[in-house]
C-alpha cells in the first residue's frame, strides 16, 4: 500500500470519536501523508461486521468488543491491533424521567451521588412488580461493566432483577422516549441529549463509579497493519496529535464545533459541551456537578492500554459477559509498545508516565 491509498475508519457518533475527527479537521492525515476517509456507522454491530469484510481498514471500537473479535469470542477470530487507545471514561447511567418521579414519590433521593442514586433506584426496583428494561451499548463493552457494577451498588443481580436489552448508542433517547427502555448506560453526548429533552436524569457519570476506565480504542487489523507498517505509524502519530490537542482545555470550544458538524455527530453544540467541559447537567431542573475528568483524551493511561488495564478487561469480560479462556498472552500481541513510542516520536509528543496505578476490584453481591 502506498501513501496515496486511501485508509478508511469507521467511527460512531459519540464524543470519544473525537480525536479521529480533530486530526482530520485540524489536517493532520494529511500532514503525515495520509489519505484518510471517516465513515460514520449506526451501531458497534455493523463496524465489526464491515472490518470482517474489509469494507473499512478500521475503526473506533470498544475496547473489549476488539479483544473478543481478536479472541474469536464473537464469530471467526480476527487478529487486531488496538495499541492506541482514544482515550478514557466518557459514559453515564441515566434514568427515564417517569422513573425517577416514582423513585422520589417513594421516597427516594436523586442527585450528584451516584451511590444514593443507586440505593434509592434498587429499594424502587424492589417495591415494584414490573419488569424494568435497561440498554447498553453491546454486551462487551465497558458500559455493561459498568451498568452491572452499578446495579450491585443497588443491591440488584443484574442477571434476575432487571432486562438488560443492546441498543446502538444513537438510539437511546429515542427508545427511552419512546417508553421501550427505562434506562440505559451510553457514551456522551446520549445522556445529555435525553436531560436536555427533558426525559432522562443521570444518575452515575462513569468515572464517578471507577476512575481512567478504558474505553475506545483505534482497532485494525493485524494483517493490514503488518502489511502497511509504514502507514500505520503515520496513522497512529496523526491520531496521537489529535489526542494531545484535545487534552489541551483551551481547545474545548474548537473540539465542539469540530464535533457538531453534519458530517460527524451533527448535534447542537450545547449538547456536547457537557461531556467536554465536564460541567454535567443532571436533569431538568438544572442541577449540575463538575465532573473534571468525565473525559480523558490524552495521557499514557488514555491512550495506551497497560496491562493492568487489560486483565481487567478480560475479567468482567468473564464476568459480566460470557466465561472465557483467554489470558494476557493471548491478547499481548494486540498492544505494541515499540508502535507507540514511533508514534509519539513522529507525532512529536511524550506520554507521561504513571506510577501506582492500579484499577478498581470487581464489583460483587455480598
Amino acid at each position: 500500500m502506498s501513501n496515496n491509498d486511501k485508509i478508511k475508519i469507521g467511527f460512531v457518533r459519540l464524543t470519544d470519536s473525537a480525536p479521529l475527527i480533530v486530526a482530520e479537521q485540524l489536517g493532520l492525515y494529511k500532514q503525515h501523508g495520509l489519505d484518510v476517509e471517516l465513515q460514520r456507522e449506526r451501531s458497534w454491530a455493523a463496524i465489526r461486521d464491515k472490518l470482517h469484510a474489509n469494507v473499512i481498514q478500521g475503526a473506533q471500537l470498544l475496547a473489549p468488543l476488539a479483544i473478543a473479535i481478536h479472541g474469536g469470542l464473537m464469530g471467526p477470530a480476527m487478529a487486531m491491533d488496538m495499541s492506541l487507545s482514544l482515550g478514557c471514561n466518557g459514559n453515564a447511567i441515566s434514568m427515564s424521567s417517569r422513573c425517577c418521579a416514582q423513585i422520589r414519590a417513594v421516597g427516594g433521593e436523586l442527585g450528584g451521588n451516584p451511590m444514593v442514586n443507586a440505593q434509592s433506584f434498587g429499594e424502587w426496583v424492589r417495591q415494584r412488580r414490573q419488569s424494568i428494561k435497561l440498554a447498553t451499548v453491546h454486551p462487551y463493552s465497558v458500559h455493561t461493566f459498568q451498568l452491572h457494577a452499578w446495579l450491585r451498588y443497588a443491591g440488584l443481580n443484574p442477571t434476575q432483577d432487571v432486562d438488560i436489552v443492546t441498543l446502538p448508542p444513537e438510539q437511546m433517547v429515542d427508545s427511552l422516549m419512546n417508553g421501550h427502555i427505562d434506562g440505559f448506560c451510553v457514551g456522551s453526548p446520549w445522556s445529555s441529549v435525553a436531560v436536555q429533552k427533558g426525559v432522562a436524569e443521570i444518575m452515575a457519570a462513569g468515572c464517578q463509579l471507577w476512575s481512567q476506565t478504558p474505553e475506545k480504542v483505534l482497532a485494525m487489523p493485524k494483517l493490514w497493519v503488518e502489511q502497511n507498517a509504514e502507514q500505520y505509524d503515520q496513522l497512529l502519530a496523526a491520531v496521537l496529535g489529535a489526542c494531545a490537542w484535545l487534552g489541551e482545555p483551551a481547545n474545548q470550544d474548537k473540539a465542539i464545533a469540530m464535533l457538531a458538524k453534519p458530517e460527524y455527530l451533527d448535534l447542537p453544540p450545547a449538547a456536547l459541551k457537557p461531556a467536554i467541559s465536564g460541567e454535567l447537567v443532571l436533569n431538568r431542573l438544572g442541577e449540575q456537578v463538575y465532573v473534571p475528568n468525565y473525559h480523558e483524551f490524552y495521557g499514557r493511561l488514555a491512550n495506551q492500554l497497560s496491562e493492568i488495564q487489560q486483565q481487567w478487561l478480560l475479567t468482567h469480560m468473564n464476568d459480566c459477559v460470557a466465561e472465557h479462556n483467554m489470558t494476557l498472552e493471548d491478547i499481548r500481541s494486540c498492544f505494541n509498545g515499540q508502535t507507540m513510542s514511533r508514534a509519539e516520536q513522529l507525532a512529536g509528543v511524550a506520554l507521561p508516565e504513571v506510577a501506582g496505578h492500579k484499577m478498581p476490584a470487581l464489583v460483587t453481591l455480598a
